[in-house]
């Protein structure tokens, strides 16, 4: 259950970071840096 949960919280920052990204409209070179950051810390 505990690994789920831990998914689940990764999941949701994932979708935060790509919120933020589509928001303040970075560059698509900084937004594929933040999920290259996103799989380094799986």
């Amino acid at each position: 259950s505990s690994m789920f949960d831990q998914g689940l919280v990764q999941v949701i920052r994932a979708l935060g970071l790509v919120l933020v990204a589509k928001v303040t409209r970075l560059p698509d070179g900084l937004e594929d840096k933040y999920f290259l950051y996103l799989h380094l810390q799986f």
